[in-house]
Parts: C-alpha cells; structure tokens; sequence
C-alpha cells in the first residue's frame, strides 16, 4: 500500500480516535458526537450524541467507552447498552475544557487532560491545563497542574509510566504512576522540534506502541513525528490540513490511523475531517530496535 491513504471522510472535526473490535472510534467535536467506523463493512455508525455538549477525547476502558464531555467538564461511558452513563463531573478539579482520556490498570483510575483556559484568548484569562485523575466510583482530584495547553494522554506499555502532549510548550512530558494514583518524577520526556514549515510545534495526539515507541500529530507543524523508545525523533511524515489525533490499528501494530481537518476550520460545520491510514514501514516511521538503556515506559 502506499505510505499514506485516505480510510474516512466527511467528518466535521475529528480530535479523538480509538481502534476497538477491528472498529475505529472517533470523536467528532464539532457534530457533537461519537462514531464507529467498521472498515470491513465499509460502515459509518453514530455510537452517541452529547446533548448540549461536545466531546473532547475517547479511550476504551475495562468496563466500556470513555469520553470526556469538553464544555461541561464531565467525563461519561458508554456502554453499548444503556447508553451513556454518568462517572464524574470534575467540577473545581478543571478549569478548561476537558481531552484526552486514559485508564490506569483495568479497573483503576481514568486520568483526564485538562486544557486549561483556551491558547489563544486574551493572556489575563489563561489559566494552566492539569491533569485530573478519577477514581472509579466518581471522585477527581488534581494531581498534576502547570501545564501547557495539554491536549492527549496516553500510558506506557509497563503501565507505570503516564505520558502527556502539551501543545503549546511544543513538548511530549511524563510522569510516574505512584501506588495511590498520584503522579511524580515529572519531566521532559521529548522536545518536538518545529517542522520544516512552521516556526513552532503543536503536538496533539499520542499512540505507544507495545515496546515504547511512540507517535505523534503535530498540529501546527502539519505532520506525523515519530519518536523512538529512548525518547530521540525518529522521522516525520507530512499530513495534509491539521492533524489533530492518531492510534494504532493491527496486532502487529504496522498502520497507525490519523485524525486530520483543514487549516482553520476546527470549529465548524464543514465536514472536511479525513481519517487516513499511514502504513508505518512505507513511510519510514517504523520503530527501531530497543536501546538497551532505553528509559522505562
């Protein structure tokens, strides 16, 4: 196949995939919804609609389909049965509208990105993004705060290690799961340099695979970075529009799936969202061997 195919288009704003039962799951912002894309079946299904709301991010759980409700600072699952059920208002835990989403274990706690006051607003009303962790029967608490707009979430393959894009610091950051959920050992676990268009970087969406390696989108620069086990950048791959979401689809997790939506048009009624297929060893994105002194994570 070649290194980069469309899979999806039509969406409004796509900022959140998962792959799930050889199915991809997409949150599309802007028509307020969750959606399953079947490619076998060439098939497109509305999951659910939040009323009033719009999703920020998604993440399949031991126990059903997260997704974080942007505007009103909720985090809700689906189920595939009674629908979408309450797990927590984060209330005074956030301050901005909500992202990514990730478990911690099978039954253990979810860690919510919170972005903070929006980038570009005025500079007396930015207030720093957190991250808010929520423990299975609904309570949220702060346990990392000071970040810079903070967009994906995602765990290291030992499960010990958290991970977290912040876009406007144009870095990748981690932290150390501690045994009561607390985060520690806080430190730059990647700088992204600016692409070879763009005087910055924005990375947004985060996909580890299963020995460490790890993909990001990079919304301002308009590419996929690539980024090995020890942290150091592999390669990137330019993306059409802003891409915005990624995750890894297959057992030998060779495909990595990308969100991206034109220049500019985040939040409109437009459907120009595309999903698009980048087959990793075509493109020059494969990982590499594990450094023997490679970090943990």
């Amino acid at each position: 196949m070649a290194a980069i195919e469309t899979l999806l288009d039509g969406l409004a704003d796509p900022v959140g995939l998962a792959w799930h039962d050889d199915a991809l799951w997409i949150a599309d912002r802007a028509d307020r919804r969750v959606v399953r894309f079947t490619p076998a079946l060439g098939e497109l299904v509305t999951v659910t609609t939040l009323v009033g709301d719009r999703p920020g991010g998604l993440a399949w759980t031991s126990t059903g389909l997260a997704v974080t409700a942007a505007g009103t600072r909720a985090v809700v699952e689906w189920t595939g049965e009674s629908g979408l059920l309450g797990r927590s208002d984060l209330g005074a835990a956030a301050s901005g509208a909500l992202a990514g989403v990730v478990e911690a274990g099978s039954g253990g706690p979810w860690y919510v990105v919170d972005e903070g006051a929006p980038l570009y607003g005025p500079m007396t009303s930015r207030q720093p993004g957190r991250i808010v962790l929520v423990t299975p029967e609904g309570d949220a608490r702060i346990v990392a705060d000071e970040l810079e707009s903070p967009a994906a979430i995602a765990l290291g393959p030992d499960g010990r290690v958290v991970f977290v894009a912040e876009r406007a610091a144009g870095r990748i950051t981690s932290f150390q799961l501690g045994g009561d959920g607390e985060l520690t050992g806080r430190r730059t676990w990647c700088v992204v340099p600016p692409g070879p268009r763009a005087h910055a970087s924005g990375p947004t969406g985060l996909a580890i695979g299963a020995d460490g390696s790890m993909w990001c989108t990079d919304t301002i620069g308009a590419r996929l970075v690539a980024i090995a086990p020890d942290g150091s950048i592999i390669g990137d791959l330019a993306i059409d529009g802003e891409p915005t979401a990624c995750c890894l689809a297959g057992d030998d997790e060779s495909v990595l799936l990308v969100a991206t939506r034109p220049v500019g048009v985040g939040s409109s009624r437009r459907r120009d969202g595309r999903v698009v297929v980048v087959a990793l060893d075509e493109a020059g994105l494969s990982r590499p061997p594990v450094a023997a002194n490679a970090p943990p994570g």
